[in-house]
């Protein structure tokens, strides 16, 4: 389920404004999910770019930059980070998803589990 959400977020319309533009995944289940991700999002022919730990369990993915987390790149272009819980991944992003949000744009979340975590 996960992977198709990811597939339709980002390689149905990339240029649209609400594309997804980076995935952060738990570092509980990036070992079993990224590999596959990546496969699927070769085949859609999209670009991977990924922090360190991404990077290594993403064959093929470039390396990110700080700029590149920080880039509506419009296209078929996917960032990718690993996360160590939910505090990791929402503390240095705050800034930047309040922004928009006070400009009227709606984000996307999905609250449950989309991939099983093992420790359940």
């Amino acid at each position: 389920m996960a992977e198709q959400i990811v597939l339709n977020a980002k390689c149905q319309r990339p240029s649209a404004c609400n594309a997804l533009e980076t995935l952060l995944v738990d570092a509980a289940v990036a070992e079993k999910f990224l590999p596959k991700m990546a496969a699927a999002l070769a085949a859609k022919q999209t670009e991977v770019r990924a922090c360190a730990k991404s990077q290594s369990l993403m064959p093929g993915a470039k390396a990110a930059t700080e700029q590149d987390f920080r880039t509506e790149h419009l296209g078929l272009i996917l960032n990718v980070k690993i996360v160590t819980g939910l505090a990791e991944a929402v503390a240095p992003h705050r800034r930047l998803w309040l922004a928009p949000l006070r400009r009227h744009h709606h984000g996307r979340r999905v609250r449950r589990p989309l991939v099983p975590r093992p420790d359940r």
